[in-house]
């Protein structure tokens, strides 16, 4: 089918808008597009600088978490611009699979650094151990690559926080994307605990009824 909206670099289609409606899962173009679009807003509304909040792609976190040659990794990560930033997200696919015709993955995590509390964050809305594997081999690509990573001397565990869990098996992107906007506006966190007691109040029931409207609207104005 024909394009809906063209936005940064993804291209949704009238088919990825039908993934949005339950019971189906948000695929790589969606979570692209919410994590870009995510990024501008705050830019424009004046919540972030530029720089502070750094988006990186399913397709780049997959090729990453397959990438062994450190001058590809480099390459791959030099282009983010993520030297200063203060929030890093990372949406996780658990898929090892390099063959890119095959879709393997069934889940959706969010690994994220927070410098207001030094640390590399996994939220995972329904606790799956293989996610913590990749998204460990990710913070360690990108640790060396953050200012304030490398200032602090980051704890080289990652922190799987304690989050709000998926009641279905579909719904883990929509948890990644509203996991993505809350630690996107996050200020002043001051500890994992701290962290985790925020979480609790999130809501997750409306976000595909958003991310729908959305994209709609922004079609109707490109």
């Amino acid at each position: 089918m024909g394009s809906t909206l063209t936005f940064g670099d993804v291209t949704l289609s009238a088919d990825d808008l039908t993934l949005v409606q339950p019971p189906n899962w948000l695929n790589d173009n969606l979570l692209t597009f919410w994590g870009q679009y995510l990024v501008g807003k705050l830019m424009s509304d004046g919540e972030r600088l530029p720089g502070e909040v750094v988006f990186v792609p399913p397709n780049l976190s997959f090729f990453l978490s397959l990438c062994e040659d450190e001058e590809d990794v480099k390459n791959a990560i030099s282009a983010l611009g993520m030297t200063d930033a203060k929030v890093v997200l990372v949406p996780v696919n658990d898929s090892q699979d390099a063959d890119a015709k095959k879709t393997s993955g069934t889940h959706w995590t969010l690994l994220a650094w927070l410098g207001d509390i030094g640390q590399f964050v996994l939220l995972d809305s329904a606790g799956v151990r293989k996610s913590r594997r990749v998204a460990s081999k990710l913070a360690m690509h990108l640790r060396p690559y953050i200012a304030s990573a490398v200032i602090q001397g980051v704890d080289e565990d990652l922190q799987v926080c304690r989050t709000p869990r998926q009641k279905n098996n579909w719904d883990c992107g929509s948890y990644c994307c509203v996991f993505m906007d809350f630690l996107a506006r996050l200020k002043g966190c001051t500890s994992v605990e701290d962290l985790e007691y925020r979480l609790r109040a999130l809501r997750f029931d409306n976000f595909r009824s958003d991310l729908a409207s959305t994209i709609v609207d922004l079609a109707k104005k490109l």
